[in-house]
């Protein structure tokens, strides 16, 4: 019988492996190695793949069989078929051994014919790149995404910007320059997204500065409408709501690099803007309408950097709550919460808007000063804050303006109701309060609409009169005017600041308790709210306090008188001296000089008063009473407490 020449284990006649090591039995034995050699492994094995993570076939090595790195066969272990070609030696693995991973980021196909795998702790790592306890972060994904959507996004947004302004700088001029027009253009169009225009107005014999704060409302609301349609498209198909918000960042930064370009070329460029204002008529406004200089102009750098990307980022992180699709846990929760009382907000500033249509009528009707086609222009300009003053105006809050400054001059203010208001500007005003009414309406049936499950209508209610009181504010600063000037004469500096518009704190509440009210009538016929059901709840909850208080009263029998746990338990403060006569509260016989649960602890009565030079005790109260201590009658004891009977307390057993 014959052996195998690899590992001396006897063969079975015809098979073409060695049932104890797996040789193949066709090819001659490879060579016994020197004595003396030592074999060592080189550095990386030849035709090494690191995409593919395992070794291709080499020419083969000679090697020991007692230098492999395999564990002994499995019993019953059947060898596989015989490979074409000599294999490398490198070891082998166990019979039911898997293919480690891919050293560069793959994974390792599953052990095949003619590959082998180095043993564990030895694979071949390229250091920083998936070895082990060696994490990397991928700087590429900063610069992954869909930013091509998102500059489509901003690109439409400073589109329709620019060509709403274009209309209003050409029709606006009272002695049209073109190129005095274009340069407003591009003021208006970085206005649009919040930087101020800064125009210069000094000379030789002193320097002059005015910073003008003013939105031309009308290009910011249409441009930021497209923007949030072109967002809701782009990301209509996106698995989750962190990638879109992540776009709407994405679309800030896009906006902030716009504006900071526009902002640096007119700075370096600071066009002289001519037949607007004249120098002795100052800057025109019309009648309240956009307000316009003369003289060289440019943007301020740090509202480009920042307005631009907090105005954009804002509305469009909004817009992604609305869609409820997309929203998973937390998400979905505030999405339950914000859906309904955003729509109503939305509802609120189209209802303003349309409102500001209303209010150029009326003025263009009651005020000579606002009929000149340029003033119209600039009216039309603003024609969102329009709304903004008929809804002050329609809630009783002051309209007008406040300047304040370092002298005298620049101090003084003109603030009107609607009653004033209308006799100035035409008896169409008083239709002021109506409106008012419709766009509280409007904001509070959006609400009841969109909410979908009835029961959740007075939640949706209360949180959208309650968002009121955040995004009034909001509605009043955009739809305001400011103005600061800085006069630099000499050594001296003076300055004067200015508001125009509606006053703030009054609009948000009035509009805030007529909201309330307009909730509760919506409510009621609406049939979301129970007047019955409300007084039921009243009348109930009055009962209840009232049964409370009779209970208080029965148990420490007079009114207003508190618990003794109450009296003197607060922190740092003493308990109060007993007086003689005050008896502790009537208990079991026995059982007086013992604390009870949420009691105070009575101490026995003092002694009477002594004679002078007698000593008064005054022992304090034991932690726990036994019967038969001090604290408590026993009976054969004297009762030191009695009238006649000594000062001295009796001796502790």
């Amino acid at each position: 019988m014959s052996t195998c020449p690899h590992c001396g284990a006897e063969l079975t006649p015809g098979a073409a492996f060695c049932g104890s090591c797996g040789q193949s039995q066709a090819t001659p034995p490879p060579p016994a190695p020197e004595a003396e050699a030592t074999q060592v492994r080189p550095a990386q094995p030849q035709g090494f793949d690191p995409a593919a993570g395992v070794t291709a076939q080499a020419p083969q090595q000679p090697q020991q069989p007692a230098q492999q790195w395999q564990q002994p066969p499995a019993a019953g272990w059947q060898a596989p078929p015989a490979p074409a070609a000599p294999q490398q030696q490198w070891g082998q693995p166990a019979p039911a051994q898997q293919a480690p991973q891919g050293q560069w980021g793959q994974q390792a196909p599953q052990a095949q014919q003619g590959q082998q795998w180095a043993p564990p702790g030895q694979q071949f790592a390229a250091p920083g790149f998936g070895g082990p306890n060696k994490p990397s972060f991928d700087f590429s994904k900063i610069l992954m995404g869909n930013w091509i959507g998102m500059a489509t996004v901003v690109g439409a947004a400073l589109g329709v910007a620019l060509l709403v302004n274009l209309i209003i700088a050409f029709t606006t001029a009272e002695d049209l320059k073109v190129g005095s027009a274009i340069a407003m253009t591009l003021l208006l169009t970085g206005a649009t997204f919040g930087p101020n225009i800064i125009f210069d107005l000094g000379n030789d014999d002193f320097d002059q500065t005015a910073s003008l704060g003013q939105y031309p409302l009308l290009a910011t609301v249409l441009a930021l409408g497209v923007a949030i349609f072109l967002f809701r498209r782009v990301t209509a198909r996106y698995p989750d709501v962190r990638t879109a918000l992540i776009d709407a960042v994405r679309g800030g930064v896009l906006m902030m690099l716009s504006l900071l370009v526009l902002a640096i070329v007119l700075r370096i460029w600071s066009p002289e803007l001519k037949g607007y204002a004249s120098e002795s008529d100052g800057m025109s406004a019309g009648p309240a309408g956009l307000g316009l200089q003369d003289g060289e102009a440019h943007l301020s750098i740090a509202g480009a950097i920042f307005l631009g990307f907090l105005l954009l980022t804002v509305v469009l992180a909004l817009t992604c709550f609305v869609r409820g699709d997309w929203l998973d846990g937390v998400w979905a929760k505030i999405h339950a919460w914000v859906a309904a009382p955003l729509v109503g907000i939305a509802a609120v500033a189209v209802a303003t808007t349309a409102a500001g249509l209303i209010y150029l009528i009326a003025i263009i009707a009651g005020n000579d000063d606002a009929r000149g086609f340029n003033d119209v222009m600039a009216l039309v300009a603003v024609l969102p804050a329009l709304g903004v003053r008929m809804l002050a105006l329609g809630v009783f809050a002051n309209v007008g303006y406040d300047s304040d400054g370092d002298d005298e001059l620049s101090q003084g203010k003109s603030l009107d109701r609607l009653g004033d208001f209308a006799d100035d500007n035409g008896v169409l005003f008083w239709i002021a309060p109506l409106i008012a009414i419709a766009i509280a309406v409007a904001g509070v049936y959006a609400v009841i609409w969109k909410s979908l499950d009835r029961t959740k209508v007075l939640r949706n209610v209360a949180v959208y009169v309650g968002l009121l009181l955040v995004v009034v504010p909001f509605l009043v600063r955009f739809a305001n005017a400011h103005l600061n000037f800085k006069v630099e004469v000499e050594d001296e500096t003076y300055k004067a600041s200015l508001w125009l518009g509606v006053s703030g704190f009054g609009t948000t509440g009035l509009f805030f308790l007529l909201s309330l009210i307009v909730a509760a009538i919506l409510l009621v016929v609406t049939g979301n709210l129970d007047v019955n059901a409300v007084k039921a709840k009243a009348q109930q909850a009055a009962q209840q306090a009232q049964a409370q208080m009779q209970q208080n009263q029965q148990q420490w029998g007079q009114q207003g008188q508190q618990p003794p746990a109450q009296q003197w338990q607060q922190p740092g403060q003493q308990p109060p001296a007993q007086q003689w006569g005050q008896q502790p509260p009537q208990q079991a016989p026995g059982q007086w000089g013992q604390q009870q649960p949420g009691q105070q602890q009575w101490a026995p009565p003092p002694a009477p008063p002594q004679q002078p030079g007698q000593q008064q005790w005054a022992p304090p109260p034991p932690p726990q009473q036994q019967p038969g201590q001090w604290g408590q009658p026993d009976p054969g004891d004297q009762q030191w407490g009695q009238p006649g009977q000594g000062g001295q307390p009796p001796q502790q057993h």
